[in-house]
């Protein structure tokens, strides 16, 4: 296999200094949520209290008041529906509440997506076209899928900061020249010489880039450098 290989790595150093804030904010609304729960509990608790307390002590006077007229024995029924319905109703909304704390409560955010290709040639190129794209065909990992092998373009997948690194290798008395491309602009120049050196060649470039979402690169012949040899 070629010793070319071509990297495209997200670089989500700001990424995840957005998700440590989130988790930050996330955290203090739990534990506010959770401290409102509370206290709404313990205050239906005590409210609980007082309405049994009310409820012994009608039941207490209806038992010792038993030979009371039918008219206070309607009213003890009446202020008896009274305090069932206000339980039901103070039941009904505590259970809304904690519904409605539920719902609000902020779920996680969503991660963000990882992107990461590297690829390099499976076989020698013995003669460059003129601004032809280099197909790296033999891909390590394509994490994303955002890399094309058929064609050598990668795309990105949505806007942010890249970490683009790239070899090109020459033979013993050769060289050779790349240009790295975004949308046909070069951003970069690498050049592999080979002609003194007496062994194989290589050079490399990295740099982190900003791309927009679905911004292309890709490696191809710089002019000049058609009819080259290009060994990875």
């Amino acid at each position: 296999m070629s010793n070319a290989v071509f990297f495209l790595i997200e670089y989500v150093e700001s990424k995840v200094k957005t998700l440590e804030a989130e988790n930050e904010i996330l955290r203090d609304e739990n534990i506010h949520i959770k401290h409102i729960l509370k206290e709404y509990i313990l205050l239906h608790d005590r409210t609980d209290g007082v309405k049994d307390n009310n409820f012994n002590f009608l039941s207490s006077n209806d038992h010792t008041n038993h030979t009371e007229s039918s008219k206070e024995n309607a009213a003890k029924e009446e202020t008896s529906y009274y305090h069932s319905t206000q339980f039901a109703s103070k039941e009904t909304k505590r259970a809304s509440i904690i519904k409605r704390l539920l719902l609000d409560t902020p779920t996680s955010p969503t991660p963000p997506m990882k992107v990461a290709f590297a690829a390099g040639l499976s076989t020698t190129i013995n003669s460059l076209g003129s601004h032809q794209a280099i197909e790296y065909d033999e891909v390590i990992t394509n994490e994303g899928n955002a890399y094309d092998a058929r064609h050598g373009h990668f795309t990105a997948p949505m806007k942010g900061m890249y970490l683009i690194s790239a070899t090109i290798t020459a033979a013993e008395g050769k060289n050779v020249a790349l240009n790295l491309v975004r949308n046909e602009q070069t951003i970069a120049v690498i050049l592999a010489d080979s002609h003194t050196a007496g062994h194989y060649s290589s050079q490399s470039r990295t740099f982190p880039y900003v791309l927009e979402q679905g911004d292309m690169i890709w490696l191809r012949t710089y002019p000049g450098y058609n009819g080259h040899k290009l060994d990875g």
